[in-house]
């Protein structure tokens, strides 16, 4: 009997552990789970305690359709969703995901084969004009987007430097030479306002770069696909889930996505008290099937205008 009872509890505990090491997406009983796009940008990216802003709007699919690890068709899923982490395999606790396809299944392990989306088995939504222009840009040619999610809002500075934390993550790593084909998915942190030099093309700067200031964040700018896409590029910022013996399963992936950055920092200088303009989106380009995600850090931007009323210590570490 004691024979059979240590395996089995190896194996719990294994599989517990495991289980462990996954995000949570929407976790039950926290009231951020049900909360609009606008509500966690305002109540976790941006925080509550002191931060105000102004004109939070977004965009954002709530019929996302895609297949489960036994590829049944699930439907009804949101291209956006909270999540919180007590594993130690993933650099974030707490935060909100923007995603071209189901963010409600991007929680791990990668076990979907690459699939956490529409995929191109349902309907897909539209794009966003500004990130086409700044794709269209990169690539020199004229690529449809689709399937965008985006968040904006308006915001006065306290300090010289507006900045946030952030990750990268998609399934178009290792599949195939998506990090060298031109219909790559993107996504870019467009700030507008006094002292922001305009991108070409679209009245304001995607701050989404690299610590050079001018290389976007993107699948084609960081990977090690050296089967199919050599030479790697900034292979020390790439993090892989993905298991090439397997399908590309990685069974102790924290998230549903092939790969994923390091964290970044987005950040610019800003003048305080004048007035801002962020827009953040991400899309598909050129096809809807293997969806991307942007992970934004909870509470981490820590210029923004805060009416405090009669004088008093500003709480800088609830932002």
């Amino acid at each position: 009997m004691k024979k059979k009872i240590l395996p089995l509890l190896i194996y719990f505990l294994g599989a517990l552990g495991a289980y462990a090491q996954t995000i949570n997406i929407n976790p039950g009983g926290d009231p951020e789970s049900s909360m609009t796009l606008d509500q966690l940008i305002e109540n976790v990216f941006l925080g509550t305690s002191c931060a105000t802003v102004s004109n939070i709007t977004s965009i954002s699919y709530s019929n996302v359709e895609y297949f489960d690890a036994a590829f049944n068709i699930v439907t009804g899923e949101r291209s956006y969703a909270y999540f919180t982490n007590t594993g130690t395999n993933f650099p974030l606790n707490r935060g909100l995901i923007l995603s071209t396809g189901a963010a409600t299944a991007s929680q791990g392990a990668n076990s979907i084969f690459g699939f956490t989306g529409s995929e191109g088995m349902g309907p897909a939504w539209s794009g966003d004009t500004d990130l086409k222009t700044i794709l269209d840009n990169r690539f020199g040619d004229n690529q449809v987007t689709e399937n965008a999610t985006v968040v904006e809002f308006d915001f006065v500075p306290l300090d010289t430097n507006f900045s946030f934390e952030y990750l990268f993550a998609s399934d178009e790593y290792k599949e195939a030479d998506y990090e060298c084909s031109t219909v790559q998915d993107g996504f870019a942190f467009i700030l507008t306002g006094p002292g922001v030099v305009n991108d070409p093309g679209i009245t304001g700067k995607n701050i989404a770069l690299l610590a050079d200031g001018v290389t976007p964040v993107s699948v084609g700018t960081i990977h090690n696909n050296t089967a199919m896409c050599a030479p790697a590029q900034n292979p020390g910022l790439y993090v892989n889930y993905y298991t090439a013996g397997g399908g590309g399963v990685a069974a102790t992936a924290p998230i549903q996505y092939n790969g994923r950055t390091v964290l970044f920092t987005a950040s610019h200088a800003v003048t305080p008290g004048s007035s801002y303009h962020m827009k953040m989106v991400i899309a598909d380009r050129g096809d809807n099937a293997y969806d991307s995600a942007v992970f934004l850090k909870a509470s981490t931007i820590v210029t923004i205008n805060v009416d405090l009323g009669p004088d008093r210590n500003v709480c800088i570490g609830d932002f």
